[in-house]
């Protein structure tokens, strides 16, 4: 089997390592060669990211010390609601029809 084509089955079962080893290879013989280039790059930068996710963990203590909080009232005079004076109130118009005879 082709080692390119090894190598992206290695990007696609997401071990990024043994796919950035299989570029390298095909690079010592071919530098030239883009599609090893792009998914040497892509292998990187995945297995960068995951690296990244890692470090940003939080402890169970920080999620429960977290001092972030939404009010659940709002503030004064910032409400979308018409005041309750007319709101909901319906309207009748009454006609009177009348008839020269």
């Amino acid at each position: 089997m082709d080692d390119f084509a090894i190598a992206v089955s290695r990007y696609r079962r997401r071990k990024y390592d043994q796919s950035i080893n299989l570029c390298d290879k095909i690079l010592q013989g071919n530098n030239l060669d883009q599609s090893a280039w792009v998914l040497k790059a892509s292998s990187l930068i995945r297995k960068m990211f995951l690296d990244d996710i890692e470090i940003d963990e939080q402890g169970i203590g920080d999620q429960l010390m977290n001092d972030d909080s939404i009010n659940s009232v709002a503030r004064p005079g910032t409400s979308l609601q018409r005041p309750g004076s007319q709101a909901g109130q319906v309207y009748r118009i009454y006609y009177i029809w009348v008839f020269d005879q």
